[in-house]
């Protein structure tokens, strides 16, 4: 019953998003597409992302996600992306491949997921909310969050707090809590993240290069 419940709001998030975004494919002259490529290495796995956006009006664009990993899953995730001066809000779905041993790629998850990003001169905040329902009896319904909030306190470096996480239906939580360090080098921004968990005792660690073209 809760994953019929899970698939059925699924199902109206992605109806949503279709009725709110055919208005927009309509019409004749989209504007410049944006590209990104980010990378990120966590755990001895290599995950790279590319960042794709139709700009469909001068505040609203189209944004396709296309990641896949060394630890044997890719994830698409598709939906609009608001812009409002320097803030963004973005309201996606994602489908995650996972590579099985008895019978190659298979839908793992359905993911609803939403983000609040914002810069500035100064500051800099991201917050990543994203739903996992699980497909089948091998995986997990989780929730995923990420927050940061980062002041630029010398020039082209930026500091500040971090807090992620994963809440299970069926299993205790992880929060790890820490710092994180943004580095503008030239060809593009190199961010550290180090966090520890208080109840697990574990650390995460991150390192991340993000380009915008």
């Amino acid at each position: 019953m809760k994953h019929m419940i899970m698939f059925r709001k699924v199902e109206i998030i992605l109806a949503t998003l279709i009725l709110c975004m055919n208005p927009l494919i309509a019409q004749d002259s989209p504007l410049k597409p944006n590209y990104a490529i980010r990378i990120d290495y966590q755990s001895g796995h290599l995950n790279p992302w590319l960042f794709y956006e139709v700009q469909l009006k001068k505040s609203i664009g189209f944004l396709c996600v296309f990641q896949t990993s060394t630890q044997g899953f890719a994830e698409i995730d598709l939906g609009p992306n608001f812009h409002f001066g320097q803030l963004q809000i973005i309201t996606q779905v994602g489908f995650e491949i996972v590579e099985t041993d008895d019978k190659g790629g298979e839908l793992g998850h359905i993911v609803p997921q939403g983000y609040l990003i914002y810069y500035d001169k100064h500051w800099s905040f991201e917050s990543w909310n994203l739903y996992f329902v699980k497909t089948n009896s091998k995986n997990e319904t989780y929730f995923y969050f990420r927050d940061f909030l980062l002041y630029n306190f010398i020039k082209k470096i930026s500091v500040g707090p971090q807090i992620e996480g994963n809440i299970y239906l069926d299993n205790s939580p992880d929060n790890f809590l820490g710092g994180r360090i943004n580095i503008d080098i030239g060809i593009g921004t190199m961010g550290l993240f180090y966090g520890y968990d208080n109840q697990t005792h574990t650390n995460c660690f991150r390192m991340t290069f993000l380009k915008f073209f």
